[in-house]
């Protein structure tokens, strides 16, 4: 039985088609983005890619984790003015939740 470990990753930019480009990518990649929400203020839009639910060292998790790499690439290569970061956390073993990745 594997350790159920969250990845999660946060997206934020201010403009619409560059944040709707990234958004497309984690469709395709089939991330369960969540819908985009807008800041209170100042035009902030963010969008969260949500965990995959499987469970650390079973082969559905490396997968995903593949995937999330591979868009975290994108983001770096394609949209690099877009903020976002790749968070691992949860789990029975007492581990702090750990910065993977950002941007």
């Amino acid at each position: 039985m594997g350790e159920a470990r969250h990845h999660m990753i946060v997206i934020t930019y201010w403009k619409p088609d560059t944040l709707a480009k990234a958004w497309q990518k984690a469709q395709k990649l089939q991330l369960t983005p969540t819908t985009v929400i807008a800041s209170a203020r100042e035009g902030w839009l963010t969008f969260y890619i949500t965990p995959d639910g499987s469970k650390e060292g079973w082969t559905e998790s490396e997968v995903w984790d593949d995937r999330r790499l591979e868009f975290c690439a994108f983001l770096e290569e394609e949209c690099p003015a877009v903020d976002y970061v790749l968070l691992e956390y949860g789990g029975s073993d007492g581990r702090p939740p750990l910065i993977v990745r950002f941007q």
